[in-house]
């Protein structure tokens, strides 16, 4: 099941696992909107067959107040048919953030971190 639009890179549910790969390098409040109502849908759609709702920031460096709400939906929707968040791929700042907001904890514990390199920090 792939969608693609400009937010979203990929989405595909397979095995019970919905992935969700968001476009970088940051996610803005558009972004955010367009992300949350695709995935919304497909939930609503697809929700009973849904384990696991996987999002991989893979190519996501930055992320907007609107996009952390994005994430809290993420989970209220992964709650709501019993199944399991999970952030992959996170970089620096972003887990620095949810750390400091204390919402690592809320989206399914631990988020896998990924190297930060200097090649992925933006020109000062």
């Amino acid at each position: 099941m792939p969608t693609t639009t400009q937010a979203i890179h990929g989405c595909n549910l397979h095995h019970g696992t919905l992935t969700v790969r968001p476009g970088g390098p940051r996610i803005g409040d558009r972004e955010a909107s367009r992300l949350a109502s695709s995935v919304g849908t497909i939930m609503r759609s697809k929700g009973r067959s849904v384990r696991r709702l996987e999002l991989d920031l893979t190519e996501v460096y930055t992320m907007s107040i609107t996009a952390l709400g994005m994430c809290l939906e993420f989970e209220r929707l992964a709650r709501q048919w019993q199944a399991q968040l999970v952030l992959n791929d996170v970089s620096e700042p972003i887990r620095d953030v949810l750390r400091l907001l204390r919402l690592d904890r809320l989206l399914g514990g631990k988020p896998r971190p990924r190297a930060w390199t200097a090649r992925r920090r933006r020109a000062g």
